[in-house]
């Protein structure tokens, strides 16, 4: 899915360029703000997925036997008690970066290094429970297609707002991608369409929400218009089958919008339809 988003714009660029009548439309084209920060969206859910598998399937927290984590992955605890005011504290070491392709190749198909800390206030399951998931300097976490690695420093917070909703949230989350770095900012709700008990292999997610990501020259702004839909089999976890969302680029007046299911068969395939100034055109990525 990263692939995809980087490609996005310059994508929307390249299809007007052969137009006479239509204004280049104004959009930076390679290395821009914008157009790493469609990409950091993708890297954070993808984030999310392999967080929410692990801690809803581990039996600390829930338990489940299947996972998107290979073997080679280790896992472990450094509290295992709510009792000492603290919570639960987990780790997740996906190795060194490496040579290419970089990092350990996960059952999603992502590619994923460094480390991630975990931190649950009370039982996952329980109302207002509240997972931290920290990325620091010292150890980043990567995450990519294998050539391409972005790094996370900072932290995300997973809030139950009920059964059936977490709350995904971020407000100094820093991005790196191609050494540029992205402030990112989130409020995300996450809900359960189809559950097929603990864990998270075969259920189906819809997210919707806004996303806002800063660099130094460019702000973008990410709105859901229709709930982005994902399926979590082994072949399907990394695309999203649907869904419709609003992108506003500071340094344009251009509308952009972008439907993941541009035949309306909830297909799991890579075809998204872009609409740049009421222009649509259906691409594969």
């Amino acid at each position: 899915m990263s692939k995809f988003f980087l490609t996005i714009l310059v994508s929307s660029s390249l299809v007007f360029w052969g137009c006479v009548e239509e204004p280049v439309i104004e959009i930076p084209v390679s290395n821009d703000p914008a157009t790493s920060s469609l990409s950091a969206l993708a890297e954070v859910i993808s984030t999310f997925d392999i967080v929410e598998d692990v801690v809803s399937r581990n039996e600390f927290f829930l338990k489940k036997d299947d996972s998107f984590l290979p073997s080679s992955v280790i896992f472990y605890f450094t509290d295992t008690s709510f009792n000492d005011g603290d919570g639960l504290e987990a780790m997740l070491d996906f190795g060194s970066l490496g040579n290419a392709p970089h990092g350990v190749l996960c059952k999603d198909h992502k590619y994923r290094a460094g480390k991630i800390w975990l931190s649950l206030n009370k039982p996952y399951n329980e109302s207002d429970a509240q997972l931290t998931i920290s990325f620091s300097s010292e150890f980043p976490f990567y995450s990519g297609d294998g050539e391409v690695m972005n790094a996370m420093k900072g932290n995300l917070t997973l809030t139950r707002a009920s059964d059936n909703e977490l709350i995904l949230e971020s407000s100094d989350l820093i991005f790196t991608t191609k050494d540029k770095d992205y402030q990112f900012q989130s409020n995300i709700s996450i809900t359960h369409e189809e559950d097929y008990g603990i864990g998270l292999i075969n259920d189906i997610l819809g997210f919707q929400g806004n996303v806002v990501i800063t660099g130094d020259l460019e702000e973008v702004r990410l709105s859901t218009v229709m709930p982005l839909v994902k399926e979590y089999t082994l072949d399907c976890a990394k695309h999203i089958l649907e869904g419709v969302m609003d992108i506003e680029v500071s340094s344009s007046s251009s509308e952009m919008s972008i439907d993941f299911d541009p035949y309306k068969d909830g297909a799991c395939d890579n075809k998204y339809e872009l609409t740049v100034n009421d222009k649509s055109v259906i691409y594969e990525y």
